[in-house]
């Protein structure tokens, strides 16, 4: 992909380095090398494995099989309860996360 090819609302990344196509768009021509466009993908929290860890911590001052019991009676409907809570404190932007797809250089 040429750099003139960037389309519009992409990101780009270079190292650790994020930025949107319009901060590409003022760059100067000698600082494009190197750079990918980006993909996002936002991260998400899995209720089931923070109920895990939350029984596996408390297993640890409990007795035996209490991780057993305490699965048992935890219910579909508790379980999709916590993933909505879950889902509203961490659906933002810091969840994202940006991996390279493209080089974008002048012959591509």
């Amino acid at each position: 992909m040429k750099f003139e090819e960037v389309p519009s609302g992409s990101y780009l990344i270079k190292g650790n380095t994020v930025i949107d196509n319009e901060e590409w768009d003022t760059l100067p021509a000698n600082e494009k090398a190197g750079w990918y466009i980006a993909e996002r993908r936002r991260v998400k929290v899995e209720a089931l494995k923070v109920i895990n860890d939350i029984i596996d911590d408390m297993v640890e001052q409990g007795y035996d099989d209490m991780d057993i019991i305490l699965q048992e009676n935890i219910g579909d409907e508790q379980i999709a309860k916590m993933q909505s809570v879950l889902d509203e404190l961490f659906d933002n932007s810091a969840a994202d996360v940006f991996h390279p797809v493209k080089l974008v250089g002048l012959d591509e």
